[in-house]
Parts: structure tokens; sequence; C-alpha cells
């Protein structure tokens, strides 16, 4: 049952951004000129190194990285209204697979993410662009209390797998192009299981990618839609589950509740403020390890309340969630006064969304929770 959850959690989280262009992939081909325009296959080959950021992981970086990509990816044609918004850009799913370079502590990485490609700058058969991804990332060989006590960096078999690159691709011929990158993945479980230090990878990247049809569409002229800028007002619970130290601890159950208003500002962002009450089973665990506070078995005590400020960058019905908000009040002070949030949000009708998002204080992670929310407007 334990696998299974991780297993949805990360899952929704790792698909955001297919899910995100899926509807524009399916609406493309029904008028682009062949089903086949626009739809490139790629194969990409990497070369870097494990990124030590905690002291106690340095002993696991005993070599380099190889890694490989496939990648299959669709060209949008500007047939939905948000694809001219971000410069016509294309959307995919990748497969990747490296030797993580200690095969006895962390064996290898593999993942399946989808992603958006979003171009910077167009000149002839040059393109260079930026690309976002993010997906479901298994490692082979992770901590084990008997077997694998020396992999201090991540502590689950299943985690969610983030990327970002800058690439370059000249097309050679109507068909055939070549592209050159510089990569920055990262695999984390959002302490659903310690440990969770996180591994980070860069790496550069050469790769050759074949394209069916027409390897540049022509974009459709549609109008530009205009956007009610109204205020929306939005009422979400949600919740996950996280572990701490000591390593074979139980699961602590999280929950929030959330009331946000939100205004669309233009065609790619809204903003908003909102207030959250967190209620955490493991701060008061944490809260009665220090010995100068007096323990508690009050569960409500640990209840918290805060404020936030949010940013969503939309893509049709997907949108990425930025949050920063502070605490008004929390009994358990370790974490500092500030929190974030992270993630995707989709909205499946009018009214009702659902997102996955990351708790952060700063570059620590706090867990990884599923929401759902509905939307006055």
């Amino acid at each position: 049952m334990r696998l299974k959850i991780k297993f949805l959690v990360v899952a929704v989280a790792g698909f955001g951004a297919l899910i995100a262009s899926g509807n524009s992939v399916a609406q493309d081909s029904l008028e682009a000129k062949a089903f086949t325009d626009g739809i490139s296959v790629g194969i990409h080959g990497h070369y870097g190194f494990i990124l030590v950021h905690r002291d106690n992981m340095s002993h696991l970086v005993k070599g380099h990285i190889p890694a490989f990509e496939l990648t299959l990816e669709k060209q949008t044609s500007g047939l939905l209204d948000n694809h001219g918004v971000y410069n016509f850009p294309s959307v995919g799913v990748s497969l990747w697979h490296s030797d993580l370079g200690n095969k006895e502590q962390l064996g290898s990485g593999s993942a399946i993410f989808g992603f958006v490609n979003f171009p910077l700058v167009r000149s002839g058969r040059f393109l260079l662009r930026y690309k976002l991804g993010s997906g479901v990332g298994l490692i082979s060989k992770p901590f084990d209390r008997e077997y694998n006590h020396k992999n201090t960096a991540i502590g689950s078999q299943l985690n969610m797998f983030l990327l970002i690159q800058l690439n370059a691709k000249i097309q050679l011929s109507d068909k055939l192009g070549i592209t050159a990158g510089v990569t920055f993945s990262h695999y984390s479980n959002g302490s659903y299981k310690v440990p969770n230090l996180g591994i980070n990878v860069p790496t550069i990247s050469v790769g050759v990618i074949y394209d069916f049809g027409d390897y540049q569409l022509s974009a459709f002229d549609k109008e530009k839609k205009e956007y009610d800028k109204e205020l929306d007002f939005n009422v979400q619970v949600g919740g996950g589950a996280r572990e701490i130290n000591p390593i074979g601890g139980p699961q602590y159950g999280v929950f929030y509740t959330t009331l946000e208003g939100t205004r669309r500002m233009d065609r790619r962002r809204k903003l908003g403020v909102g207030a959250d009450v967190f209620f955490d089973a493991s701060t008061m665990v944490l809260y009665n390890r220090n010995s100068d506070n007096v323990p508690s078995s009050n569960q409500a005590e640990f209840i918290r309340y805060g404020i936030h400020i949010s940013h969503e960058l939309v893509i049709g019905r997907m949108s990425a969630i930025t949050q920063m908000g502070v605490y008004l009040y929390s009994k358990y002070k370790n974490d500092g006064p500030l929190y974030h949030r992270f993630g995707y949000r989709y909205q499946i009708s009018e009214h009702v969304y659902a997102d996955i998002t990351v708790k952060t204080h700063w570059a620590v992670a706090q867990y990884v929770s599923f929401g759902i929310g509905y939307k006055f407007n």
C-alpha cells in the first residue's frame, strides 16, 4: 500500500508537463497537414558528475556519470492560444538512464518525464531553447539499513525527477538535426522517506534528432483570447506523508487547508494572496526532542497558521505554482518563520482543480502533498 501511494504521488508530479501539453498535441494533430508534422525523435548522450552539496555524501562520488536520453517531441503550431504566448514551444516525453558512478552504493538512475522546450532564439536553422521537465525517477540502490547503509543521499527507489536544460539545435536538413546542451537533473522523494539529501547531476550533452514531416510548422493565425481579470476565490484541502530521522521511523500524516484569492494579470500569469492552516504530526515529535522545551502531548497546539503570496505561470489548463508565506503562529520554531510551496495545478473543470506541491523551508524539503480545490468566480 505504501508503495502504491508513493507511486501515485510522484506519478502525478512527474507527468505534470505532459498533462499540460497533451491537450495541445491532440488538437494540433487535427489541423496539421499530416499527423507526423512537427513530430521528432531524438537520442542524446550526457556526461557529468554528482554535485556534492553536503559533506556527509562526499564518499558516494567515485566517478563521472554517463547517461543517455530518448525523446519523443511535438512542435506546437499556434492552434491553442497559449502556444503563441510562449513563442511556440515543443512538448514531449523522455526516457532517461544513467550510471551514477558508484555501482555498489548508488547503482543506476532512470526516469520517465514530460517536458516543454521553450524557444529563446530562432534564426534560420538555428534554435536556442530552455527545457523544463518533471517525472518519475528510479534509483536502483537506495539506502538500506542492512545492505546499503552508506547511501546517505536517498532512501527510496521511487522518486521525483526534475530537469532543467539549455540546449541548441542546428537543422542540418529537412529531416535531420543535431543538438548540444547543458543539463541539471535532480532526484528527490520530498522527505517521504529519509535519508533525502537528493542527488543532483549536472551534465553536458550532444544528440541527434530526426524529424517526421515538416520540422518547422507555420503558426495558425489565431485571434488572441481576452481573459477575465476579475478576482477568483479558491478553497482547497490536501495532504501527504513524511518521515523524519532517525531512519526507519514511522510515516507521519500531513494535512492543510487553504483559502486564496487570485487575479489573472495577463495571458501568462496569475497573482494571489491566501491564508493557510497546516497540520504535520511530526512537529510535536520534533518539538518534544528538544530538552529545552516543555513536553506536550496536545497535537492541536502544533497546528500552524500562515499567510502567503502566490504566482501562477499558466500554460493552458496547467499552471506552475510558486508561493512564499510567513507563519502567523507556529509552536515549533526550528523551521524558521518563512515557508514555500512549488508545484503544478491542473484545472479539471471550470471550478474544480487538483494540484501537487512540495512544501519547503528555503532549500529544505518538508513534504510532498496532493490537493483538490474549488474555484468561485
